[in-house]
């Protein structure tokens, strides 16, 4: 059992530096309105970590958080979730001659425990365990010649957590050395247990650096072979009913890619259980092609760990997982007793289970899980679902959504909801398909594959953010998008069809999501339709969002 009064003390002191988007000093600056706090990292927690993140953000001209990177921080295991918080801030936009604008900031996150931590721990001897690990940089010169290599290190595994006086006690290459040598000082390990009790040990680590897209299988505990590589997929949801008796299991799949980089078939162990292997399968469905993987083969594995495993849960889950081992279900408060229902501000659909057989047309579920204070979900469940494989389908799409802020009595609060979702496999070439160019917003590009009477008009657009890296360097570029307009207005199955770089295609991604439309009609009723849309980023100066010019009949988010 741990024992912990925790702080993670937020301090906003006014802008280190703040500015509108015309580099001017607002004449009125931004004032919080909500201000979530950081969920204590839980590593840092049990190795009794403080430290400092300083944040940068935009203020847009709604109130909202756009931008947010980090500047400096004491060490990375606090960066996601200082990120995280400030993302969820809302505040009452600057004012530059009494019009809104968008406001540069930045604001110091402390992360202060008070208190050590009281570890009950067994008298068992263990060695230690990298809990968090930072990938090495790959040398310029040696990506560029596609060098590989591998520098062994020695050091000692302190009883804090942290590897000290590492030195090279072998390298294949020198220009490999000061990279692996930079990268082991921000590890953290569970340090080695000796009778109960923490104690420091000396190891040897081996990290090759491979630009071979082959991921290595390893093993579970303990120190592995740690290789720079294509990073695996890791955003599988950790199946609820395994959560409540703290089943862990480590499964592993070979992955055969098609042409356009999605998963086209999967070969599973037999052993493998049923549910691990339905979350993994239900990731792989939810995700959009990877092109830079087009025609290879990937060997995964994937550690279901609830704390420091590649399928892990936040603090928020565990803090809620926590009371719901109790026995009691927690005390937590349902929908129906709250203020008024969360509003849906951030909807993904789920998609289509890939690997059911041909046969099976239709499905439906129905998923439980926690809102948040913060409005995100957490913990879904599956109630019931026709095969399992819609109930995990529909609990990793539900993980992405976000709601408003539960409140009952005027006060945040953690609420339980449920949803139901009725699944069609008609969603492919049997839809009606338009393109349009999200740039200009002129008239269909082309002729539709099966005509619609109305093509659908987007109700609220929301503009994506522009990459902050790429336009500082100035950079432009487009992103092809095609998804499915559903007969309410959502999106459904975005996918990204060309690229001019990655991060371009993850800003349009999330602003697309996040847009409604006026659906497609056929014959007067509204249905399923398909469309493109291309979306250009060609004004860097812009510091919060990709440039569109709105047609008639689309208004923007």
């Amino acid at each position: 059992m741990l024992h912990w009064l925790l702080a993670a003390g937020i301090v906003l002191t006014g802008p280190l530096n703040a500015r509108s988007q015309a580099q001017d000093q607002p004449d009125v600056m931004p004032v919080p309105k909500f201000r979530a706090q950081p969920q204590y990292p839980y590593i840092a927690r049990i190795l009794d970590m403080e430290g400092e993140v300083v944040v940068e953000f935009v203020v847009n001209t709604v109130g909202g958080v756009s931008n947010a990177r980090v500047v400096k921080a004491s060490h990375p295991v606090f960066n996601e979730a200082a990120l995280s918080a400030v993302q969820q801030w809302q505040f009452r936009p600057g004012q530059k001659g009494g019009t809104l604008v968008n406001t540069l900031m930045q604001v110091p996150i402390q992360f202060t425990l008070q208190g050590k931590s009281d570890e009950n721990v067994s008298a068992v001897t263990s060695p230690p365990k990298a809990v968090f690990r930072v990938l090495p940089k790959y040398p310029l010169l040696a990506e560029t010649s596609q060098l590989s290599g591998e520098v062994e290190l020695e050091f000692v595994v302190n009883t804090q957590g942290r590897a000290t006086g590492a030195k090279v006690v072998s390298s294949s290459n020198k220009i490999f050395e000061a990279p692996a040598l930079a990268a082991i000082e921000q590890w953290l390990f569970m340090p080695a247990l000796k009778d109960g009790k923490r104690s420091p040990q000396k190891v040897r680590l081996p990290i090759v650096f491979n630009k071979s897209l082959l991921s290595p299988t390893g093993s579970t505990g303990g120190l592995t072979r740690s290789t720079v590589t294509q990073a695996k997929p890791t955003a599988a949801v950790y199946p609820f009913a395994e959560l409540i008796t703290n089943k862990q299991e480590v499964v592993s799949a070979t992955l055969q890619y098609d042409e356009s980089g999605k998963v086209a078939t999967l070969t599973w162990p037999a052993e493998t259980p049923e549910s691990f292997r339905l979350a993994i399968e239900a990731m792989l469905d939810a995700q959009p092609a990877k092109p830079d993987l087009a025609f290879s083969a990937q060997k995964w594995r994937w550690e279901f760990n609830p704390y420091d495993g590649d399928v892990r849960i936040t603090d928020s889950a565990a803090g809620i997982l926590k009371r719901l081992r109790l026995g009691d279900g927690g005390g937590f408060v349902t929908e129906h007793a709250l203020d008024q229902p969360p509003e849906l501000v951030k909807r993904i659909e789920p998609v289509f289970p890939t690997r059911l057989a041909d046969d099976v047309q239709h499905g439906e579920a129905t998923i439980e899980f926690f809102v948040a204070e913060s409005g995100r979900v957490l913990l879904p469940k599956i109630v019931s679902a026709s095969a399992p494989a819609f109930g995990h389908a529909a609990v990793q799409a539900v993980t992405d959504w976000q709601f408003t802020f539960p409140r009952q009595n005027g006060e945040t609060t953690v609420a339980v909801l449920q949803r139901q979702f009725e699944f069609n496999r008609s969603g492919g070439d049997d839809l009606p398909r338009e393109t349009v160019d999200i740039g200009t917003f002129n008239t269909p590009a082309g002729p539709a594959k099966h005509e619609v009477d109305a093509a659908p008009v987007a109700e609220r657009l929301v503009r994506p953010d522009y990459p902050r890296k790429l336009r500082d360097e100035g950079i432009r570029g487009s992103v092809v998008l095609s998804f499915v307009v559903t007969p309410k207005g959502g999106v459904l199955n975005p996918r990204v069809e060309n690229q001019t770089q990655q991060a371009f295609a993850a800003a349009a991604l999330e602003a697309l999501n996040q847009s409604t439309f006026k659906p497609g009609r056929k014959d007067g009723r509204p249905v399923h339709t398909r469309m493109q849309l291309v979306v250009h980023f060609t004004d860097p100066l812009n510091q919060s969002m990709g440039i569109y010019e709105p047609a008639a009949g689309m208004s923007e988010g």
